[in-house]
Order: C-alpha cells, then structure tokens, then sequence
C-alpha cells in the first residue's frame, strides 16, 4: 500500500481549505483503496475534530506549536531538518534500522492552494520551502504541488528561490490558466505541469442538517427570496495595501488599511440595505473562515452594525462546519461571494452568485473563467456601486439561466479536479 502525507499552509477554520482536504482525501478513497492519505498538521487538535469522520490520519508535525510564534516554530522546523537529515544519513548510508513518523510515507503533497505567490504575503512561500527540503531534499521523497495557483511574484530573489524548488516537483498541477503562464515565465519544466481544477469542485451538493441548520437561526421556508452574503476581513489584500499581516517583510499600511476597511463595510452595507429593498429578501450572513486575525464574522458583524435592514438580516457568529455552510448556501436564492471557495461552494450548490472581490490578483479571475463566471466578477473598490448592483440586477432577472449554466460548467470542473486524483495515483 503505498502511503502519502498531504500538507501545506492549511488553516483547519478555513472552509477553502477544509473542501479541498475533503474533497482529495474522499475522492481518493474512492477511486484506489490501495492509497493511504494522512495530513500533516500543524493543529492537531482542531484538524483531528475537523476530519474525525473523513478516515484520514493526522499527523502531528514536530514544529507545530499551539501559540504558533515565527520565530519558535522557525527553531524547531530547522531542528527538525537537521534531526530528519542525521536519520536518514543512518538509514541510507550507515544501513541502521530507523524509526521515525516521516520516514513512513512514500510522497508528499503540496495541497493549499496559493503557496508560490508574493501577492499577499511571503510566509506561505517560506513555509513552503521548508516541507520541500524537509521532504524531497532531506527524506528523497517525491511531491506533488496540488491543484495551485501560482503567482505573481515580484521579488526577483523570491522568484529565483521559487524557480528552484517549483522545478524539484515531480508533478505540478495547476486550477488555471493565469498559472500556466506563470511557470512558462519562470521556466518550469512543462512537460510536469498540468491544467486541472481546484479540488473543491470534487464535492458534491449536500443538504445535510438543513433543516436543523434552518431552524436554528430562524430562517423561514416561506416565499421571501433568501440572499446569502459573505465577506473578507482582508478584501484587499496586496503590497502596499495594509492587508498583508499573512506575510513578512512587507511593509503595511496601517492608514491605507484602515481606509479600505471602513469603504469596504460602508458599501457592502448599503449593497445589502438594497438587496433588502429591492427584492424583498431576507439575508444570511454566512462565514467562510473564523481563524484568528483572518475571521469573517468580525467583518460581517461591522457590515450589520452598519447596515438599516437589521430586522431582515441574519448575522451568524458561530463557527460552522462544512457540510452546515453548504446547506446553508443551499437554501439561498442568489448569493454574494467574496472569498473563493464562498463562490466555489455556492456554485457546487447551484445557487446563482455574483462575485464581489476588493483584489487585482488573478487567482479569483482565473478560476472564475474555468467555469464562465469571469464576466460577472465586479471589484468592491474600483467599480462604481451602480455598476455592482447593475450585475446584481442582471443576474437576479436570469438566475434560471446561470443555474444551468453552473450545472454544465461544475460538472465539467468535477471531471477536470478527478485529474488530480489520476496524477497521485499514476505518478507518485
């Protein structure tokens, strides 16, 4: 039985990165049984809850630390590559029996999604220079990077760095086609790189505790149409902006940050007192992610506190799990994303949804385009907010239409994110 260790920047409060867990680890259960996932997490417990049910071992990485300090966390992972590289020398060269947790696994998997990008900050890419050398330079484990997005990168030395431990992969597997031509520019060997989908759209639609989860915040079942909204405590994240407190060595804004927040909450406010108005619609406010220093609720909980349709607006503040934030969004009418996977999510749902970003990355855009929604995305910041509830308007008169569309399209991404799970089971 061959056994791979799946890890990353993966933040076990994030649904993103819960879906695309999820999503590998059942998809591969299904399709060969002679391939055994564990998860490498730097958060034990919360991980070891989240993924009770999915049959997955959880793997506590050495340097994980519950107040997840840089600077303790950067001690012991040197620690533990100088540690790794003193077993291996035993195993491989002096022929000496060695047990050790690593060493069990056959490959590895790069599985967060924007990991070789400086757009919102550099930890992720440090991050992962270091289960590179720990695995493929230290341990001679092949890796995969899973179902990316990669780039931009504007630092000419974190491009090189990048260039050199992209080009250690053995396979590369991208969700769109911005990152095709990325790796082109950094010269990455094409013959290993891949156009598949990101692994999310491998979920299926799921009305699991609906009615619980109905009943719980009061939603009614009546005729008012039901609009789902979620949002970004870090909209507009980038060099520059104020919002990269998720990388180091870049220099925020604190003035620039606090300014863009405070338009963020005002529009959206008034784009939700309208949606209220004009249709008629209750509203859920539905969180994405609840990490510290990343939490939606907080932000969500601003956007209410601004907003004068109160009474027809439900504002959630605990923290869900997947399948209750899929029923969720299930029982929308239309909904209003702004994080990725929020969109990802409510399209696997069949809910029309228009995509409402703060970014100028091209990670959203790509993917957008993978299942023709591209033309509908708007930016909160430079789109004036008539324009934004113009594209409300277009989509609310033809959300028929855009529900068949998305059955055609997620059925098409399912296919192309099954391609995923082909390359570990061919490849690795």
């Amino acid at each position: 039985m061959k056994k791979v260790l799946i890890g990353g920047s993966i933040n076990p409060l994030n649904k993103g990165d819960q879906a695309r867990v999820k999503a590998c680890v059942q998809k591969l259960a299904e399709v060969n049984s002679d391939v055994k996932v564990a998860l490498l997490s730097y958060a034990f417990d919360k991980d070891s809850e989240i993924y009770a049910d999915d049959k997955i071992e959880i793997v506590k990485a050495p340097w994980s630390r519950s107040d997840v300090k840089l600077t303790k966390m950067s001690i012991v992972a040197l620690n533990t590559i100088i540690s790794y590289s003193i077993l291996r020398f035993a195993q491989s060269k002096l022929k000496l029996p060695v047990k050790a947790k690593l060493l069990e696994y056959d490959a590895f998997i790069l599985i967060s999604g924007l990991d070789f990008s400086d757009f919102g900050g550099r930890w992720p890419i440090y991050y992962c220079v270091f289960l590179i050398t720990l695995f493929n330079m230290v341990l001679g484990k092949p890796f995969m990077c899973y179902a990316q997005s990669m780039g931009p990168i504007e630092n000419v030395w974190i491009r090189k760095l990048s260039r050199y431990y992209i080009n250690r992969a053995k396979i590369i597997s991208v969700r769109e086609e911005h990152s095709i031509a990325f790796l082109k520019e950094l010269n990455i060997d094409g013959s290993k790189v891949y156009l598949t989908a990101d692994s999310a759209f491998l979920l299926q639609s799921t009305n699991q505790n609906a009615d619980e989860v109905r009943k719980r915040y009061g939603l009614s079942d009546a005729q008012q149409p039901l609009i789902g909204i979620s949002a970004n405590p870090k909209p507009f994240a980038g060099p520059g902006t104020g919002y990269c407190s998720v990388g180091i060595w870049y220099k925020v804004d604190n003035h620039r940050s606090d300014e863009l927040s405070l338009l963020y909450i005002d529009k959206m406010a008034r784009i939700c007192d309208r949606l209220v108005d004009n249709y008629g619609a209750a509203l859920v406010f539905i969180p994405n992610c609840c990490a510290k220093n990343d939490d939606d609720r907080e932000v969500l909980k601003k956007i209410y506190d601004h907003m004068s349709s109160q009474e027809n607006t439900v504002c959630i503040m605990d923290n869900l799990t997947l399948s209750e934030t899929m029923a969720l969004m299930g029982m929308c009418d239309f909904f209003v994303g702004t994080r990725l996977h929020s969109i990802i999510l409510t399209a696997i749902m069949g809910i029309p949804v228009l995509p409402l970003v703060g970014t100028s990355g091209p990670r959203i855009p790509g993917v957008l385009k993978m299942i023709k929604m591209d033309e509908y995305l708007h930016n909160i910041i430079t789109d004036d907010e008539e324009e934004i509830f113009s594209a409300i308007d277009n989509i609310w008169q033809h959300r028929d239409e855009m529900k068949q569309v998305l059955q055609t399209q997620i059925a098409i991404m399912r296919r192309k994110a099954e391609d995923n799970i082909s390359l570990i089971v061919q490849e690795l």
